[in-house]
């Protein structure tokens, strides 16, 4: 049974997907900061978080656990969205095209094949839009926004 774990001293991307995501999720925070001011590099983070999430909303369930006895949290599809997007939002609601990428990317999941995943990147795309609202100064780029935004499901 021993082979089965891997310990070590730092967690790693193939461990702990979530991890992966927080770490692209803090590099585009960090790119959006005032200091840096990278939304290039930011914009590029939220896209590979993007593909990240989409082939997960892609892929079929796994076989069931062999070792009935060993239990590993689920991720929630809530939780994962947040990681991935939650700093994002926050951060780059002042910059109209950080904005505009992350409702496309937002509404790009909410098409996937996962209900739990398109709801939460519903949610998102609704918070996203609330910090853009507070945070853009023109209210020409909160209607260039708003034509990104998410569309409400049937």
């Amino acid at each position: 049974m021993a082979p089965a774990f891997v310990i070590g001293k730092q967690r790693t991307y193939d461990q702990d997907a979530a991890f992966g995501l927080l770490v692209l999720s803090e590099t585009a925070s960090r790119a959006l900061s005032p200091g840096i001011n990278d939304p290039g590099t930011a914009i590029e983070a939220l896209t590979e978080m993007e593909k990240i999430l989409w082939d997960f909303s892609r892929k079929e369930p796994g076989n069931p656990p062999q070792c009935p006895r060993v239990f590993i949290p689920e991720l929630g599809d809530e939780a994962l969205i947040d990681a991935a997007f939650g700093a994002a939002a926050r951060d780059g609601a002042g910059q109209i095209e950080v904005a505009i990428h992350l409702q496309k990317a937002l509404h790009q999941l909410g098409r996937g094949g996962r209900d739990g995943l398109a709801e939460a990147a519903g949610q998102m795309a609704k918070l996203a839009l609330a910090h853009s609202d507070a945070a853009l100064r023109l209210d020409a780029e909160r209607e260039r926004l708003r034509r990104h935004v998410m569309p409400e499901p049937d």
